[in-house]
């Protein structure tokens, strides 16, 4: 900034002389301190500087008049970190043509070492300065530069990858939500619910109970179930003493993954019943039925394949140890967020079920799944 030089006016100021600088008194007599610079803006050298901070040490800048302008920019960048609140950005009042200011609005940010930032205020009362506390560590390298600009701009920039931190600078933006009433046809606002903790934001009535105010809500399998996505095979079939049947899957080499839970139950005898991994077969056996559990959808829109008794070379790698279900017992099924496994895609998957040499038993079987496109 350009400072003019100290003028000799009035002690009596005139309305005329408010329009730009700082007022100083000595004795009676009252002298003005003008900026000057052009209509686009100026560099405000009374509240820049980059003389070093000791530690703890403050600069403290000269109240400018800020009527003219539309936005201020402060700039500051040091190798040390500052106080807390240390860039402290005051906006006050003069009752007296700049002879006391009182600062009663105030930015206030904390700076980190080797980290410049920028900092858009916008004026809003008469007098404006910058004042800077340096923190515990003398500074090395120190920049605080203040410009005031008479046209308005971008007030800052980040970055998008940038971490974005308390102190950054922002823009408060408050929006109202409103929505169409389905009876009649006016636009709502939006409300919360009074005396509810956090203020929480209204839903349709549809979506909430009524006796305690809980949303509702399903989880994503029974979502999938919704959107057509989800499948089932339940049967049942006779193991001989000392029998066994086996269950062959077969994942499609997409990315379109099945979520799966076996279940099993036997009737009249203990069997095991073990879940393997690319197995090697030589022929699938039958196809076993699927059906899609929404039934406006219908059947067929299954990627991963079931087949009973196919021919078995090698039983592939264990993920689901033998587990042996007592008579009238069951395994699997019941609870999805610890039984599920997440298919890998082109792969074949065993069910091995092996009566434990008693008596012949029937078993029931329940395969049950949805498949979801990954991420």
């Amino acid at each position: 900034m350009a400072i003019d030089d100290l003028t000799l006016v009035s002690t009596k100021i005139p309305s005329t002389d408010l329009i730009r600088g700082t007022y100083f008194k000595t004795g009676d007599l009252v002298y003005v301190r003008t900026i000057s610079g052009d209509e686009n803006g100026i560099i405000d050298e009374s509240n820049s500087s980059n003389a070093i901070l000791l530690a703890g040490e403050t600069f403290v800048g000269e109240p400018i008049e800020i009527l003219k302008y539309s936005i201020i920019y402060v700039s500051a960048y040091s190798d040390q970190d500052s106080a807390v609140d240390g860039l402290i950005i005051e906006q006050g009042s003069s009752y007296d043509g700049g002879l006391t200011f009182h600062w009663y609005l105030s930015d206030t940010y904390t700076m980190y070492a080797g980290i410049g930032k920028t900092y858009a205020i916008n004026p809003s009362v008469q007098y404006f300065r910058v004042r800077y506390v340096n923190g515990g560590v003398d500074q090395t390298d120190f920049h605080l530069i203040t410009v005031c600009k008479t046209r308005n701009a971008l007030q800052s920039s980040h970055r998008i990858q940038d971490i974005i931190v308390a102190d950054d600078d922002a823009i408060l933006t408050k929006s109202l939500l409103t929505g169409k009433d389905v009876n009649t046809g006016y636009y709502v606002n939006v409300g919360t619910k009074y005396g509810q903790v956090g203020n929480n934001l209204l839903v349709s009535v549809d979506q909430v109970e009524q006796t305690t105010n809980s949303l509702k809500v399903i989880d994503y399998a029974h979502a999938e179930l919704h959107g057509g996505d989800h499948f089932i095979i339940r049967l049942n079939t006779l193991i001989s003493k000392n029998g066994t049947y086996d269950i062959l899957f077969i994942t499609p080499n997409t990315i379109r993954w099945s979520h799966f839970v076996p279940g099993v139950e036997s009737l009249s005898s203990s069997v095991s019943a073990t879940l393997y991994e690319s197995p090697t077969t030589t022929a699938n056996g039958t196809a076993i039925p699927i059906r899609n559990r929404n039934r406006n959808t219908g059947d067929g829109n299954n990627t991963l394949l079931a087949f009973h008794t196919p021919t078995v070379t090698s039983v592939g790698t264990t993920i689901l140890g033998s587990v042996i279900i007592g008579s009238g017992k069951n395994t699997g099924g019941s609870t999805r967020d610890s039984e599920e496994f997440i298919l890998k895609q082109n792969t074949k998957y065993l069910l091995r079920i092996t009566e434990q040499n008693i008596v012949a038993t029937k078993v029931n079987y329940s395969i049950d799944w949805y498949e979801h496109t990954n991420r």
